[in-house]
């Protein structure tokens, strides 16, 4: 379900995963596009337990938290 507030400027994405299938696919095809997520203020992704989040860049990856502190957490934290 997709829910468009024009009042609040909220856009709302749902998807009920209790009824099969659950997902939601933002895909963008073709050589040469790109997606980008931007905010004046805070971005938020989280995966719940039990979920895995994961980040692949088919030629790099790059954090860059500009002058402040990059925070890796976990019980356990592996750098290959």
């Amino acid at each position: 379900m997709i829910l468009i507030d024009k009042k609040s400027g909220e856009i709302q994405i749902t998807c009920d995963s209790t009824v099969p299938p659950g997902k939601i696919t933002i895909e963008q095809k073709g050589t040469g596009g790109s997606i980008s997520v931007k905010a004046a203020g805070d971005v938020s992704i989280e995966a719940a337990a039990p979920g895995k989040l994961s980040l692949k860049g088919g030629t790099g990856v790059s954090v860059d938290a500009g002058a402040g502190m990059v925070e890796l957490k976990g019980s356990m934290v592996k750098l290959n």
